[in-house]
């Protein structure tokens, strides 16, 4: 099998948990490549007014992609010696179509929303979506209608993939994002009742994360009373009360360290697709405050393993994390359900449903033949 994954936060830890996943089993020989935004890719990238259609920085950095992809495929990677191909996220699995086609190599692919979804939840109307973006909507088209297996990140992005593409349900499989049973297992369980109660925020985007507003929040409402710990590159203004920046912290020190010794995680977001850091302050036992957008609603149990608030509300947002701040048995019990939750969702490598499905790929035939 073949793995090539954006190398970008979110996806970068998908692509190191897909990794440990494959190499935990003996019935998969994998190849994991990840692609960045490094160097000629970045320039390519720059907005150029008016940024639509084939000006539009994502458009040209997907196109460059498929032409590094064809490259890679005519020189150094023989696509022969692979029976699967699984590139993620959707649109970066186009520069393998030609080549799938020749070899009857099958090719899968991961989403965690389709261009509509994203671009719509940043207020765009389907019209200027449309208008924008309409490269990507087809490069879409095109990949969906190859792939023998499309693989979701919730059923808000499944759902999509078969109505606006018309994915069979035998070609589509509703995956949540996982973690490794055995490195679940090992992570340190929160005791979220300390005294004053700390908040953490978790997001590399500052304002699209909503960091700026939770700040505003703790100033005007808990600056005396909770602590507020923020792991992002931005940093609050000077004279904060109570509020601890961390930059950006290593993965591997932010769940084995940090956020074991917090007591609640918020992620303020307004546009999200199937955020990594809720699932990681689940299954460490915090209880979650977040927005009811994308595949959030699937990851948050509302009134269980946390709270979903409409991304909008700031009033429900300040009740919502006051609540949790002067109850700490209620974080007790919320961030004890968010773990037996992530308990119970975790595959025993993480991806395993997945990669049966992709090894059942590899030994049925000629799957790529048949639709590309």
């Amino acid at each position: 099998m073949l793995f090539l994954t954006l190398d970008v936060v979110g996806w970068s830890t998908y692509a190191t948990t897909l990794a440990a996943s494959t190499g935990a089993r003996d019935d998969i020989d994998a190849v994991h490549l990840r692609y960045g935004g490094r160097g000629i890719k970045r320039l390519f990238s720059v907005p150029v007014p008016p940024g639509r259609g084939f000006l539009d920085s994502n458009v040209r950095r997907v196109i460059l992609a498929r032409w590094l992809i064809q490259r890679w495929l005519t020189g150094p990677l023989d696509l022969t010696r692979f029976d699967v191909v699984h590139a993620t996220p959707q649109s970066y699995a186009i520069g393998f179509l030609e080549a799938a086609r020749r070899t009857q190599t099958a090719v899968s692919t991961l989403i965690d929303a389709t261009v509509r979804q994203e671009k719509g939840a940043l207020g765009y109307s389907d019209f200027e979506v449309r208008r924008r973006w309409s490269p990507l909507i087809d490069i879409e088209q095109q990949v969906f209608a190859a792939a023998d297996l499309v693989v979701a990140t919730s059923r808000w992005a499944g759902d999509a993939a078969r109505a606006d593409f018309g994915v069979a349900e035998e070609r589509l499989l509703v995956s949540p994002l996982r973690l490794p049973r055995s490195f679940a297992a090992g992570l340190p369980m929160a005791d979220p009742v300390h005294r004053p109660a700390r908040i953490v925020f978790v997001g590399l985007d500052w304002r699209r994360k909503g960091g700026h507003r939770l700040l505003q929040w703790h100033q005007a409402y808990w600056a005396d009373q909770a602590e507020l710990h923020l792991c992002t590159e931005a940093g609050p203004s000077r004279g904060a009360r109570n509020v601890f920046h961390h930059g950006l912290v290593p993965h591997d020190e932010l769940i084995h360290r940090l956020l074991p010794t917090m007591d609640l995680f918020v992620l303020p977001t307004n546009r999200d697709m199937t955020p990594w850091a809720v699932v990681e302050a689940a299954a460490v036992g915090l209880p979650v405050v977040s927005s009811s957008i994308g595949g959030i609603g699937e990851m948050v149990v509302d009134g269980v393993t946390g709270i979903l608030v409409d991304p909008g509300d700031d009033r429900a947002y300040i009740e919502a994390i006051g609540r949790l701040l002067a109850d700490p048995p209620l974080r007790q019990r919320m961030g004890a359900a968010a773990r037996q939750h992530v308990d119970a969702s975790s595959a025993d490598t993480g991806h395993d449903h997945v990669l049966d499905r992709l090894v059942d790929l590899g030994r049925g035939a000629q799957g790529a033949e048949r639709r590309l």
